[in-house]
């Protein structure tokens, strides 16, 4: 699939994502066959134009770049063969062996569903971390990328004994939720004996989470009409810390033990308030 654009793409370059969190700068080179310069990309890839300086209204410390992001459920490769346009291979056919692990020719036929997601935005960098910052998403890009790998899914019960048992309406954390830098990974309750009692959330029971913080490197300039995104900005780098009791209004926490994925503490490990993260790190967190 070809995609062309008015943008312009200083050397024919382009960004493929390393881990879909890291972004790695791509250059189209004449010197080499097609095949040499297409990369794979696991999720995600985008060009990026640098406006006029006369379209930027902001002050000489941050850049405006207009860019074009392409994400994708399931990895397959993309190249910049001219200036503004960028290829996706959809499928991958080949009419004989290939040497790189496949043992036969690919030419069969078979229904594939192709889930992308494309958009444009501007975007704003501040000059003084532009040269030392690794390329990356915005987080309301991060968001959609979010939404297209891990989509959430509802589910309805329509048998009259269990709805006068199920809950309709249970908020397990406060409507503001997480900063939209953070990510809730996972949330675990169970019970190992060898923790002490001292360190349940409440009688009997064990709760730990696993969070990351997104970057916030380059932040839109474009958002959507919605109460979240507006604010987005504004609280970047504000709440750089979670407070443990604001963290789920309905269960009575109070503080955090940092531990390793396990959840597990250990009897010396220091209780906080307060948890924080360092951008695109992940982290474990054991709440009593």
């Amino acid at each position: 699939m070809t995609i062309q654009t008015d943008l312009i793409n200083k050397d024919r370059a382009f960004y493929t994502d390393s881990n879909c969190f890291q972004f790695i700068r791509r250059q189209y080179h004449d010197k080499i066959p097609l095949q040499g310069n297409v990369y794979p990309i696991a999720c995600g890839a985008y060009l990026e134009q640098e406006m006029d300086s006369f379209l930027n209204n902001d002050n000489s410390q941050t850049k405006q770049f207009q860019r074009l992001n392409l994400f994708t459920s399931y990895p397959t490769g993309v190249v910049s063969p001219e200036i503004g346009q960028i290829n996706v291979w959809i499928d991958r056919r080949s009419s004989r062996d290939d040497l790189r692990g496949a043992q036969s020719n690919l030419n069969g036929e078979w229904i594939l569903q192709s889930r992308l997601r494309l958009f444009t935005e501007i975007i704003s960098i501040d000059n003084t971390q532009e040269k030392k910052s690794v390329p990356g998403l915005t987080v309301f890009s991060q968001q959609i990328l979010s939404d297209l790998l891990r989509p959430v899914h509802k589910f309805y019960v329509n048998q009259p004994t269990l709805n006068d048992l199920l809950v309709t309406d249970y908020h397990l954390m406060p409507t503001s939720g997480l900063p939209c830098d953070y990510e809730l990974v996972t949330m675990k309750t169970f019970h190992n004996s060898k923790i002490p009692k001292e360190f349940h959330a409440a009688p009997n029971t064990q709760v730990g989470v696993i969070i990351r913080r997104l970057s916030s490197v380059c932040y839109a300039k474009t958002l959507p009409n919605i109460d979240f995104y507006s604010k987005c900005v504004n609280d970047i780098g504000q709440n750089d810390e979670l407070n443990v009791q604001e963290l789920f209004g309905s269960i009575q926490l109070s503080h955090a033990i940092q531990t390793n994925l396990t959840l597990i503490p250990y009897s010396t490990d220091r209780k906080t308030k307060h948890i924080h993260i360092r951008p695109m790190e992940l982290e474990a967190f054991y709440l009593v």
